[in-house]
């Protein structure tokens, strides 16, 4: 692979967390703060519904639900069961969760795109890391997403449209104790290829394919359940939490900025 030269475009190493002065937005793009349909994706059969401490979901009070907590300098996301008392605010969904997503503060087309982090384990938990356009579905950049019960693995994946059908593509790859251990995961988006990478490592690259051609954000989520993955089991721990050390990008310009 040719050299680059690379200019650091965003960095949180997470010294502290605040979904509502920070970068982040806790929530989807596709609805309000307070709408749950964009605190969950119906599409694919998920149990958890995302919150933080100002989220009220049908009542008309916050219900103090958060999923954010920062350890000595790592963001926590964490997954647990919903308390029985809250199911009926909450859409009758089993679990609440966390998402951020850069939408709000960082939106970039091509460069290298990173997340140093640890897996939980558990059937039914669906952590990862991704980039999406604004206000559109597809493309995607999937560049990661781990089925927890096989924590020694990871998934990467594009999404696009093409001849009005979705489409996707991707593999699975080995990734030894994701979940005993922090690693890198990272994505390099040029022009013409997207290549995916593991501890700054190249495993796997995808041609870039149609639409892929506009800025993207950057998303981190721990979901529960779904289509994909399968709910959670007896032998899931909860609370369970996926842990980031940090979040950052480059881009194609100046001298190379490294976390």
């Amino acid at each position: 692979m040719r050299e680059i030269t690379l200019q650091r475009s965003f960095l949180d190493d997470f010294a502290s967390f605040d979904p509502f002065e920070g970068p982040w937005t806790p929530h989807f793009d596709h609805g309000a703060y307070d709408d749950w349909r964009a605190r969950t994706l119906v599409p694919n059969g998920e149990a958890q519904i995302y919150v933080d401490p100002g989220y009220a979901g049908a009542g008309d009070q916050p219900l103090g639900l958060n999923a954010f907590e920062v350890r000595n300098g790592v963001l926590r996301i964490t997954a647990d069961r919903t308390p029985g008392s809250l199911l009926p605010l909450l859409e009758n969904r089993a679990f609440v969760s966390g998402l951020i997503t850069s939408r709000q503060s960082h939106l970039q087309q091509h460069g290298y795109f990173e997340i140093r982090a640890r897996m939980p384990e558990g059937r039914g938990l669906w952590p990862a890391f991704w980039l999406h356009r604004v206000g559109q579905w597809p493309p995607e950049i999937d560049v990661f997403e781990v089925l927890a019960a096989d924590p020694e693995s990871v998934y990467v994946t594009t999404h696009w449209r093409q001849d009005g059908e979705d489409r996707h593509t991707g593999c699975r790859l080995p990734a030894d104790e994701a979940h005993k251990k922090f690693r890198l995961y990272g994505v390099l988006w040029t022009k013409t290829d997207i290549v995916f990478f593991l501890d700054r490592e190249a495993v796997a690259a995808i041609e870039v394919k149609p639409e892929m051609d506009g800025p993207m954000y950057m998303m981190a989520n721990l979901a529960v359940g779904g289509d994909w993955g399968g709910p959670p089991d007896q032998t899931t721990p909860f609370p369970s939490a996926f842990e980031i050390d940090w979040i950052a990008s480059w881009q194609f310009e100046g001298p190379p900025a490294i976390p």
